[in-house]
């Protein structure tokens, strides 16, 4: 729409309105762009008919700009000549559609099962997971795309992750850190560890800020209560989505925040669930993986058979019931500051 007011010498000739994963893959067949529904999202499809909205030409925008949608893993020619003598790949190699790379990921991780979960700690903390309904909550962040194979794929994110310990302990040796801590067992300070102001999901409040309740001159036991306070953050997101979806099996981990095994520990006893690590969790292997299945049905029995994990960690029944207990701390202090309370969110298929 801006384009088709701001810059109407360009869009006059405008043949077609595609993603940049779109563009690139008619550049490698030759021929005219597709796009999948997974990357249509971002470019205003309708996820629940995986088509474009009759709504568009209201806008005077001619859906004949608008690339056909299809299934990621649908085949979609083979590449051009052109491309076959620059990139010296066989005239026979076929190009299939894709997924968006938070979704290759999620394939990657082998999280391909209605009621699994991928728990990704980088700078913040995200949730993917697969359900047989739509879920929706725009007012805790929680949305849903949809999946490789036609079901749900839903998504939350929360500002507790990694920025904020990056920004309390800034150039600290990390490993140092959590052999200290695991010395400690668990921490005497209770954190909310919100790096930037607002919060979105599990719960949602613009004012919301971290906080440190206790007192502790030792280091390494305030680094501990961060470990702590983003795993009772994953807790509360699994609990939040747990009254309306599937969960099963291990909660899987990627990011940064899956290379600590102190801290996947931590996670493992406080969610009273085990936690499992993927050896290689990169858009690339998702890529990979639907290339390898060569057909849209066959994505998550390739993944299952594809996907390796490093050896599952099991929580103590002793460190459940103590993190649970401070767990429940952390929860009265969310309710006592009004960033948080039982039951307000609900969320609803749709």
């Amino acid at each position: 729409m801006w384009m088709k007011h701001h810059k109407p010498e360009i869009w006059a000739q405008t043949k077609f309105v595609v993603s940049a994963g779109d563009w690139l893959i008619s550049k490698l067949t030759g021929e005219k762009p597709k796009t999948d529904f997974t990357n249509a999202l971002k470019t205003g499809a309708d996820m629940t008919t995986k088509s474009w909205p009759a709504t568009l030409s209201l806008l005077g925008i001619n859906t004949e700009l608008l690339p056909p949608i299809v299934a990621p893993g649908t085949a979609l020619g083979a590449i051009s000549d052109a491309v076959s003598l620059q990139t010296q790949l066989p005239k026979t190699c076929v190009v299939l559609a894709g997924v968006t790379d938070a979704m290759g990921a999620q394939i990657a991780a082998g999280v391909v099962e209605t009621g699994q979960w991928v728990t990704t700690i980088g700078t913040g903390l995200s949730l993917k997971g697969n359900t047989a309904q739509r879920l929706q909550d725009f007012s805790s962040g929680l949305y849903s795309h949809r999946a490789w194979n036609g079901d749900w794929s839903v998504s939350a994110t929360s500002h507790c992750g990694g920025d904020s310990i990056n920004q309390r302990f800034p150039h600290i040796d990390f490993e140092e850190y959590s052999a200290a801590a695991e010395k400690i067992g668990q921490s005497s300070i209770l954190v909310l560890p919100l790096a930037t102001k607002g919060e979105y999901f599990p719960f949602s409040n613009p004012k919301a800020v971290g906080f440190e309740k206790g007192n502790s001159s030792n280091p390494f036991d305030v680094f501990l209560g961060y470990l702590e306070g983003i795993a009772f953050i994953e807790r509360l997101a699994m609990e939040t989505i747990q009254d309306f979806a599937a969960v099963v099996g291990p909660q899987v981990s990627m990011g940064g925040g899956a290379s600590n095994p102190f801290w996947l520990q931590i996670r493992a006893e406080t969610l009273g669930r085990p936690t499992v690590k993927p050896f290689e969790t990169s858009s690339a292997l998702g890529a990979a993986i639907i290339a390898l299945a060569g057909d849209p049905t066959e994505i998550s029995a390739t993944a299952k058979r594809v996907v390796q994990y490093h050896p599952v960690v099991e929580p103590s029944e002793k460190m459940v019931k103590q993190r649970d207990s401070r767990y429940q701390e952390f929860l009265a202090e969310l309710v006592k500051l009004d960033y948080w309370h039982p039951k307000i969110a609900h969320l609803a298929p749709l």
